[in-house]
């Protein structure tokens, strides 16, 4: 039987073996797994969220101070500004999920997981997870949540210390070793 030929391989050579799975040690244990969950939540959430409903305010009590003002007239199709600032609030807020997203996917890392130095991986290649399959582990985290939220506490008890989302997409959380 012979085998596709690879760049710089001989015909009939396999293919090689891929690269063997990470040690169970440098598995990410929950504390610095959960770390990183609130600063992302922080990061992607809780701080635009707190930025925008201060201009909202702002500008809201500006627009009932002095009613003398138009604000309708400075945006398109009549929506006044505090509406307006939270329309482009929310496409932040959607744009900052897509960014923890394509950065989980190309490096295996959002804010919060470098900051704590861990990093998401394939489990079979020890490669970062790529854009599609961190959107997929993202979608499944709804699986976390079913068991009473038992999902998100299952590293816990999990020899690889993952949680039923990162099992569906077939992804580990490990300790980064450029970090320690």
């Amino acid at each position: 039987m012979t085998f596709p030929l690879n760049k710089g391989q001989e015909t009939g050579k396999p293919y090689p073996p891929p690269p063997p799975p990470p040690p169970p040690s440098i598995y990410a244990d929950w504390v610095r797994r959960f770390g990183a969950s609130i600063i992302d939540l922080f990061v992607v959430y809780l701080l635009p969220w707190f930025v925008s409903s201060i201009i909202t305010g702002i500008t809201d009590a500006m627009t009932q101070r002095y009613e003398f003002f138009d604000y309708s007239v400075l945006t398109a199709w009549g929506i006044r500004l505090p509406q307006l600032i939270l329309m482009i609030g929310s496409v932040g807020l959607v744009a900052l999920f897509a960014a923890q997203i394509i950065l989980e996917g190309r490096t295996g890392q959002s804010v919060g997981k470098k900051l704590v130095g861990i990093r998401i991986v394939n489990m079979h290649t020890g490669q970062p997870i790529g854009i599609a399959m961190a959107f997929a582990r993202r979608a499944c985290r709804f699986l976390n949540v079913l068991p009473l939220g038992a999902g998100f506490l299952w590293p816990l008890w999990d020899k690889k210390k993952q949680t039923l989302a990162d099992k569906v997409v077939d992804s580990i959380v490990i300790v980064d070793s450029r970090a320690v």
